[in-house]
């Protein structure tokens, strides 16, 4: 921006360039509300150790997997949700020590969120078509990421293997042809971005007390990413600004940048949101009481199969 001069002197810049520093009762007020986050994840943290992730039988993630056989439809969400809880995790950890950084938090609450946007976007369709649509385009997409990885790293043929996991993606769609063509498989999945916006409307439709829009959802995650790579809008917007000097030759004025409390608490309660909504999607899923009439009926043809192969080797 160019400054006009006045006598040799630059006119001050109008305006602040981030967010002002919080106040000692702001801090406080912000400190209050941390202990319901921490409870709500030390409840997230219990789930493991609970056998919650573990599948009912004859549920619909359970019915999932055994469609899309070799594959295990159900273990992406699973993983994802139990990444994110470790990254809220070691936020909370970091913030417990008092040195708190002033922006590696948002890189942490990034991956949360990513990675309970993908775990929601995988299991929220009703339809067992999609379900396993989504998963084995998320399973190709691996192939695809691990291969490229292999080449970065300077593999001589990162392709290998390619052929084995094609394989495998084709018998899993040949036991479920209900999830489409392979052309469909194959195309590139969803990203980041468009599982944020899917995500974002069912966080939204299933946590109305928080008077969240779903605009705000996708603006803290796209926040998050600007802070994890160093751009300056995202910075302004997230963090305080103290200014500590000015210099009316050059109209530069110097200032340090900090996280507040204030940030990580409406931060930290986006991604508990989003986590919490994966977990509760999850549940629903890998519960047997909750099968639909489709869960009934393959159950069924399922079983039937089953005592039909014993037959054959009595």
């Amino acid at each position: 921006m160019q400054v006009p001069k006045t006598r040799g002197v630059r006119v001050r810049p109008e305006g602040r360039t981030g967010r002002p520093t919080e106040t000692g009762e702001e801090e406080a007020q912000a400190a209050a509300l941390l202990p319901p986050l921490w409870a709500r994840i030390d409840e997230l943290l219990t789930l493991d150790d609970r056998g919650y992730f573990e599948l009912e039988p004859g549920s619909a993630l359970d019915l999932d997997d055994c469609v899309s056989y070799p594959h295990k439809i159900s273990g992406n969400p699973r993983l994802g949700i139990i990444g994110a809880i470790d990254h809220v995790r070691a936020v909370r950890m970091i913030i417990d020590t008092g040195a708190v950084p002033m922006n590696s938090l948002f890189t942490l609450l990034r991956s949360a969120l990513e990675t309970a946007f993908s775990a929601i976007y995988l299991l929220e369709p009703d339809a067992r078509d999609e379900r396993i649509r989504r998963g084995l385009r998320d399973l190709h997409q691996e192939m695809v990421d691990g291969r490229n990885m292999r080449a970065d790293f300077g593999a001589l043929n990162p392709r290998k293997g390619d052929e084995r996991r094609v394989d495998a993606l084709r018998r899993a769609l040949a036991g479920y042809p209900a999830a489409g063509p392979w052309a469909q498989i194959k195309a590139r999945t969803e990203g980041s971005t468009a599982r944020g916006g899917i995500a974002s409307k069912i966080i939204v439709s299933r946590r109305p007390r928080q008077g969240r829009a779903e605009y705000s959802i996708r603006g803290y995650w796209r926040a998050f990413s600007g802070l994890t790579h160093g751009r300056s809008w995202a910075a302004h917007a997230v963090l305080d600004f103290e200014e500590v000097g000015y210099d009316a030759v050059t109209g530069t004025v110097t200032g340090r940048m900090t996280t507040s409390l204030r940030s990580i608490v409406g931060s930290m309660a986006v991604a508990l949101d989003a986590i919490e909504v994966a977990v509760e999607i999850y549940g629903r899923r890998k519960a047997e009481f909750m099968r639909s009439p489709e869960d009934t009926a393959l159950h069924a043809r399922l079983l039937a199969e089953e005592r039909a192969e014993d037959e054959l080797e009595d």
